[in-house]
């Protein structure tokens, strides 16, 4: 049964996949493109990414943008032959990405990385389209737990038409209006957001940063 859903991100291939659309957390990933290489990014496997994969040139790293997203990072760079960049812990990662900090809290860290050339956004947690992340009103929200501080000094001025998260499919219609609205307005949306969580209405903790 063919689950792998893929979102393209540019004309040079680059690609978003939700390895099991039909999985609670909606766990994203990110194909890469960049200097004659393809860096996966928080990948997720699936039987039909191998295929996925064919048309872009050799994988030469795998990314980890949060220290947690241990996903199938080992798995694949072993496969593919290649390490695994720790892009959570200063290393750009990505030939001309610039690298961002996000700042969390104890026990949480995270980079994100922007393509000024595409305007592109790869973020893994502190941002979501997956529907426990956003209020009604949003296309893309800041994750609860962050939105009381919200990372609007690090992205709230950055030029941006597309953005590739961990949770969720790819944003690329009137990204940069929907990143700072989502920015501007966490704090205020927080209530609403939280009884969207998986296990709010149980009382029930679901892990976070799958």
């Amino acid at each position: 049964m063919h689950e792998l859903l893929t979102y393209p991100l540019g004309a040079d291939g680059s690609f978003a996949w939700v390895a099991h659309p039909t999985e609670l957390m909606q766990r994203a990933s990110v194909a890469l493109v960049a200097d004659g290489g393809t860096y996966l990014i928080d990948p997720v496997g699936a039987p039909e990414l191998d295929a996925a994969l064919e048309a872009l040139p050799p994988v030469v790293a795998v990314v980890r943008l949060l220290d947690r997203h241990g996903r199938d990072c080992d798995a694949l760079a072993a496969r593919c032959g290649v390490g695994v960049r720790p892009g959570y812990a200063g290393d750009p990662a990505v030939p001309g990405a610039t690298w961002i900090r996000i700042p969390a809290m104890p026990g949480w860290r995270e980079g994100a990385l922007y393509l000024p050339d595409r305007r592109l956004l790869v973020i893994a947690e502190a941002l979501g389209t997956a529907g426990y992340f956003r209020h009604p009103a949003e296309p893309i929200g800041v994750h609860p737990v962050l939105r009381l501080r919200p990372p609007r000094s690090q992205l709230g001025a950055l030029p941006v038409e597309a953005v590739a998260c961990g949770h969720g499919a790819p944003l690329t219609d009137a990204a940069g209006a929907a990143l700072a609205d989502a920015l501007r307005h966490s704090r205020r949306r927080l209530p609403r957001t939280v009884l969207r969580r998986p296990g709010a209405s149980t009382g029930r903790r679901r892990p976070s940063g799958g």
